[in-house]
Formats: C-alpha cells, sequence, structure tokens
C-alpha cells in the first residue's frame, strides 16, 4: 500500500468533502477520487457510504482512519526523529565554564571531528559535568576535576589561563606591579557579560566594586578606549583582542585567577 492513500484518506476526513480534500491536496478531485476506490481495492472492504452526490465514510472507514492517522502520524515522528539524529552525528557540542578555552578548542579540534558542525556554550561546571553524564554534551571544558567521571571519559589538561587588569597609564593603579582582589576592591570595572565562571570569581571577590556590563565586543570596546574605567583580560583573551596602547596589563596574583583547564570527553581529543 502506497503511503499517499492513507494521505488522501486523511484529508478527505478532515475536509469532509472530496472537493475540498483535493484543493488541499493539490489534486484533481477525479484523482482523489480513484485514490480512494484503489484504498478500498487493496484493502478488499468498503470504506465509503456512497450516494447519488455524497460520499462519507462508513464504520469500517472510520475504524481503518485510526490506523492511518497513527501510521500517519509514527511516520512524521521517524522522519523528523531520523533528521535530528543524523543532525547529532554530525554536530559537535561543547560547552565551557570561559569562553578563550573554547575558542582555542575550536581550532584545535583533530580528524575526524574537525569536519562536523561545531555548537558551543557556556555554563556552570555543575550543568556541564550533568550533561556529559548524560550524553547531551560532547566536549566539557572544566577549571577543576574534583567529580568521579567513568572510565568511559577521557580527561586531558588543555590549558592555562590567568586573569589580569587593564588601566589607562594616567590610573592610580597603574604604578603597581600586580594586584590582588584586595587592592582592586571598590573600584568600579567594565566586564563583559559573556565570560562564565569569571565573573563569579571577580564578583564575589569584590563585593564593593560596581560592574559596568556590556552586551558587545563592540560596545566594551568603544569604552575601553574612551574611559578611564579599569577593565579585565587574560594571557588568552589579548591574543583575540588588542588591549589599546594606551592602557597597560597588570597581573592579579590571588592564586584563585591562575586556572588550569581540562577537557572532558568520551572522544579522542
Amino acid at each position: 500500500m502506497e503511503f499517499y492513500l492513507l494521505e488522501h484518506l486523511s484529508a478527505f476526513n478532515n475536509a469532509k468533502t472530496l472537493s475540498g480534500a483535493a484543493e488541499i491536496l493539490h489534486v484533481s478531485e477525479p484523482t482523489l477520487s480513484r485514490s480512494m476506490k484503489r484504498l478500498e481495492n487493496e484493502l478488499n472492504v468498503s470504506l465509503f457510504d456512497r450516494g447519488k452526490n455524497s460520499i462519507k465514510l462508513n464504520e469500517v472507514g472510520i475504524k481503518f482512519l485510526d490506523y492511518a492517522n497513527h501510521i500517519l502520524q509514527e511516520t512524521e515522528f521517524a522522519i523528523e526523529s531520523i533528521k535530528s539524529y543524523a543532525d547529532s552525528i554530525k554536530t559537535l557540542i561543547i560547552e565551557s565554564v570561559a569562553p578563550a578555552p573554547m575558542w582555542k578548542l575550536a581550532n584545535d579540534i583533530p580528524s575526524p571531528y574537525n569536519s562536523m558542525k561545531l555548537v558551543s556554550s557556556l555554563d556552570k561546571s555543575e550543568k556541564i559535568i550533568k550533561d556529559l553524564k548524560e550524553g547531551s554534551c560532547d566536549i566539557g571544558i572544566l577549571n577543576n576535576i574534583e567529580v568521579n567521571f567513568s572510565n568511559k571519559f577521557k580527561i586531558k589538561k588543555y590549558l592555562k589561563e590567568n586573569l589580569m587588569i587593564t588601566v589607562k597609564k594616567d590610573h592610580p593603579l597603574s604604578k603597581m606591579k600586580e594586584v590582588t582582589f584586595k587592592d582592586i576592591n571598590g573600584y568600579n570595572f567594565i566586564l563583559f557579560h559573556q565570560t562564565g565562571f569569571w565573573e563569579d570569581i571577580c564578583r564575589k571577590k569584590m563585593p564593593q566594586s560596581k560592574f559596568i556590563i556590556q552586551e558587545t565586543l563592540e560596545n566594551i570596546g568603544d569604552l575601553i578606549r574612551d574611559s578611564n574605567i579599569p577593565s579585565f583580560a587574560t594571557n588568552l583573551s589579548r591574543e583575540r583582542y588588542q588591549v589599546p596602547n594606551d592602557r597597560i596589563m597588570i597581573p592579579i596574583k590571588d592564586s584563585v585567577v591562575n586556572v588550569t583547564f581540562y577537557i572532558v570527553s568520551k572522544m579522542n581529543i
């Protein structure tokens, strides 16, 4: 039995007339009438009560319609599911606690995975661990490995990142070779909104500071260039975004901002 016969039957039931169903299906009324007759012939049962100028489903037809709709729904579900699965095996999902190692990893993906579509996002470590274990994340980038992973996972030390501040050369902090959070707590700072766990650290360690959150790189670049407000940078971010020449970078010496990132995955990355 051909699939279109079931679609024609369902359309007829929805429209209640051959002409209405033919219009929905973009076929002629005689074509639809032949489909209904062919369906009956293949089933070897009568599905319709036919009058001089009318046609309607009989009791057998109504019963078969339930089966037909079930087949149509299951087929649609199967098609969408297999499309989703096909996309998933062509997609590499990366979740990270910070943006910079995610940028770096996008360029370091080895063959054969480098031909896959990359989908990346910033998340809390708790969610990344959960997603890794549930299989909804292919690669997780974490700043600590305090959770026990099964031996199915491979854990690899990836890279280090160190947080710094940038200040104009005439700023009071510019004379310092290095600073602590205690030194900078109370100063206002420019902060990009997509910094992952770095924002959590800064807010926790600098409770008396106000943070001027910028939503776009263009906006934060303009504000850093045109204002005297300190900002943050790291050894990795400065490889991607140039710090203006009239600003200097000063390391933060608190150990909490000298971070080692780890790659966790079941894949050979």
